[in-house]
């Protein structure tokens, strides 16, 4: 099943698309230490401790960059979400084509109260954006698209960066 946008993407997007779509699974292969990263960054999002939540989130990530051996990416945690009459924006992935390293970022509270966001919807928007920097790096696409395969990957790893919370 395709979402809806696929027909009105250009001939080389629908490939890149179509590529995508195909990739169900991020395989974590080998342990990696995250299950501290993991613990910390929970406390710290209690806490309200942005600074901590931000090291924490750059050293889960760069673990898992190095078990998939791909480029590692600069993550920004930042306090308020933005929003708009769409919504709120929680994560947004920046790639790499005019720096030297790609950048993720992240919002740890909500626009209308303010409040710090759940440990688990924190990790799923992380795995999220992280799963964007995934398609350039490691997949090789050209772009990033929502397709149901991405859905999965981001799936896929979520599931299995989760095992290592007790």
């Amino acid at each position: 099943m395709r979402f809806s946008y696929y027909s009105s993407l250009s001939k080389k997007n629908k490939a890149i698309y179509l590529q995508s779509e195909a990739i169900n699974e991020v395989d974590l292969e080998e342990y990696i230490p995250i299950m501290r990263c993991l613990q910390g960054i929970n406390k710290a999002l209690i806490n309200d401790d942005k600074i901590r939540v931000q090291c924490l989130t750059q050293k889960l990530l760069n673990n898992l960059c190095e078990c998939l051996e791909v480029k590692e990416v600069k993550v920004k945690v930042l306090s308020c979400r933005p929003s708009n009459r769409y919504g709120e924006l929680h994560g947004m992935y920046e790639p790499s084509f005019s720096r030297a390293r790609p950048a993720l970022s992240i919002w740890m509270k909500t626009s209308s109260k303010k409040q710090t966001v759940k440990f688990k919807t924190f990790i799923r928007t992380l795995i999220h954006e992280f799963c964007h920097h995934l398609d350039y790096e490691l997949y090789g696409f050209k772009d990033s698209f929502h397709t149901i395969g991405f859905f999965n990957r981001e799936s896929s790893l979520y599931k299995q960066v989760m095992e290592y919370m007790p």
